[in-house]
């Protein structure tokens, strides 16, 4: 029995180490995950997409106030040099109409992009969609692969609905000892027998009668590995022990272990590797719709942040020219208030200058009520507080007006070409009916019959056997009966293994559930060809109508420049001819609100075109984004 016990403690141990090994920390899964997503995202962007950007979803380590404070800090002496810097007051409004900020970070349009990339609540909560994509396709590749299980079952009893009487022995202790030498030694000396030492060391003293309850313990393991067959089938491998010990009158204990391996494979219904796999590969399929979706979607918001960096800038410089044109409306008021007084015009005259005074300035505290609204609005799509102090660097805008409307060198074909070919959206849609095809198939299966085959194979461990005596109650021996001394639960028999085969079927009476399914996968094929030819449709008018905004605003962008340039002379003319008394108040308040509108104009027309090539690139999936967020300016001949 002494074995038996052993086993116990050996199985014990197997079991608290197992649990040891297997109580592995939340932050090793989590490192564990992110170590497998990302080697799966950057994998499939350099096969599918052909990104090379780094991707993680985890925050910003700094928040962003602290990041801007260090680009201020670093600029400022940059441009100044260590020391104090003096400040202007604050309120007022500056030269150009526009109150001055205290500490304010001045953002250049890669920086904002970067700001985006690092910050943006949308940008990140589209990262974590990519990110959940590849994560449920590491479960299904995790459930082709060998899948290891280990468990285990302890229980212990304790009957106390019945008492069983037993003889409680001890050993003699050494004063009973001596007493029986004695005694055995005067029976000697009558009887004239020799006295028997070792059966007075050996015997028992019976101390009475006791009562003890009928307990059990017992321990079931089982460890084994299953594994999933491209078939649609399954084998599992299970190595089950069962250790149990039983104390009553008689204590016994065993252990014994079974060896077994099953194959189920289904014939018709549910087999082939089309139905097998699909799990698998709609999950990998899906990734690569995460991945270019994403992809997707980094051109298209470097693109919209642009455009509302653009039109908060836009919005500024029409703040400037309301400014502009309110100094000089108010100059000409007080022209026009010293040519009355010298009795040259009328009064009112002078109150109709004093009345548009009035309204450029109220324009200009709406259009800067605009401006810091939209810049508002612009700190919130970057992910920053509203109460973060930033300017966008107007600089930006010089560049535009330097450079020009810029050509593209890209026709309208190849330009239409070119998107059919490389729309991350419209491959996704493609590939989506090549899924409803596949479900078509699979649907078409689920209406067979139900035929699977099971083969099976099982060892139990091998039994040492012993004969023992048969006394009958005189003590005689009438016979012998054979019992397991013990189990061996490592060691097998294959010649003493069970083998079974077998079939399991099942009519297609109720198809019902499956019909619909086949019905509903064609109705969905139908629906995805037709989004795939509406999408086509959709992509070539989204590079129409860009290529059509291009063209339009690069002739308003001509237009409007010429109006601009005569909006001016014809203000210096109608100022001329004021003071000489041939125009009157009117004609210079007219070509005053003519040039601001001109200026308007084509600051928007300039910004529009920006926009508006901007907007091809992307339509034609020719954009580029470094991993940064930053849009790149390339040249897109090829």
């Amino acid at each position: 029995m002494q074995c038996c016990r052993c086993g116990w403690r050996v199985w014990l141990w197997a079991v608290g180490l197992a649990l040891a090994a297997a109580g592995c920390s939340p932050t090793y899964h989590r490192k564990d995950a992110d170590r497998e997503v990302y080697r799966i995202l950057d994998q499939a962007r350099q096969r599918q997409v052909g990104l090379r950007a780094l991707f993680s979803i985890e925050p910003a380590a700094e928040p962003p106030l602290v990041v801007l404070r260090r680009w201020h800090e670093a600029r400022t002496v940059a441009a100044q040099g260590p020391g104090p810097v003096a400040k202007p007051p604050e309120g007022e409004p500056a030269g150009n109409g526009l109150p001055e900020q205290k500490d304010a970070a001045r953002l250049t349009l890669a920086d904002a992009l970067e700001l985006a990339a690092r910050y943006s609540r949308e940008y990140q909560s589209e990262k974590e969609d990519l990110y959940l994509a590849a994560l449920a396709l590491t479960l299904e590749r995790h459930n082709w692969k060998p899948s290891f299980f280990a468990t285990f079952t302890g229980a212990f009893s304790k009957d106390k609905t019945e008492k069983v009487a037993v003889d409680q022995l001890r050993d003699p202790t050494d004063g009973e000892k001596r007493a029986a030498v004695r005694a055995a030694t005067a029976t000697a000396a009558v009887t004239g027998t020799p006295v028997d030492r070792d059966l007075i060391d050996d015997a028992k003293t019976k101390t009475g009668e006791s009562r003890r309850f009928a307990k059990s313990r017992s321990l079931k393991t089982e460890v084994g590995v299953s594994q999933l067959l491209a078939t649609g089938g399954e084998m599992t491998i299970r190595f089950t022990t069962d250790l149990a010990r039983v104390s009553t009158v008689e204590p016994r204990e065993a252990i014994a272990s079974v060896l077994s391996a099953e194959i189920m494979q289904p014939l018709l219904r549910g087999g082939g590797r089309l139905v097998a796999r699909e799990n698998l590969t709609q999950a990998e399929r899906d990734t690569v719709y995460a991945v270019r979706s994403f992809a997707r979607f980094r051109r298209t918001f470097a693109v919209t942040m642009t455009s509302q960096y653009f039109r908060v800038l836009q919005q500024r410089d029409a703040v400037v020219n309301e400014w502009d044109n309110y100094k000089r409306l108010r100059q000409a008021r007080q022209r026009m208030g010293d040519m009355a007084q010298a009795g040259r015009r009328a009064e009112f005259g002078v109150d109709e200058a004093r009345q548009d005074e009035l309204r450029a300035r109220d324009n200009w505290v709406r259009g800067l009520q605009q401006y810091q609204e939209q810049l508002d609005e612009f700190k919130i799509t970057l992910g920053l507080p509203t109460e973060a102090a930033i300017e966008l660097d107007p600089a930006e805008i010089d560049s535009l007006r330097r450079a020009g409307p810029r050509a593209v060198n890209l026709t309208q074909e190849r330009a239409m070409t070119t998107a059919l070919e490389r729309r991350l959206d419209l491959l996704n849609v493609r590939d989506q009916q090549q899924d409803g095809e596949r479900t078509v198939k699979i649907a078409r299966n689920g209406l067979a019959p139900d035929l699977a085959m099971r083969l099976g194979v099982s060892m139990a461990s091998r039994e040492r056997r012993r004969s023992v005596p048969m006394l009958d109650e005189s003590g005689a021996e009438i016979g012998t009966v054979t019992v397991v001394d013990q189990r061996r639960p490592a060691r097998f028999s294959t010649h003493r293994g069970v083998f079974t085969a077998g079939v399991d079927g099942e009519l297609p009476l109720d198809r019902k559930s499956e019909r619909n399914a086949y019905r509903t996968a064609l109705i969905s094929l139908e629906r995805a060809k037709r989004s795939t030819t509406g999408t086509e449709d959709q992509v070539k008018l989204s590079v129409r109508q860009a290529w059509r905004n291009l063209e339009q605003a690069a002739q308003s962008y001509h237009i409007q420049l010429a109006s601009v340039e005569l909006a001016r002379r014809r203000l210096e003319s109608t100022s001329d001819l004021l003071q000489r008394g041939d125009a009157t108040v009117k004609n210079v308040l007219d070509a005053n609100e003519a040039l601001v509108n001109a200026q308007n104009a084509l600051t928007r027309a300039l910004v529009d075109h920006q926009l508006a090539r901007l907007g091809l690139w992307r339509d034609t999936e020719l954009l580029r984004v470094d991993e940064h967020g930053v849009w790149q300016e390339l040249n897109h001949e090829d």
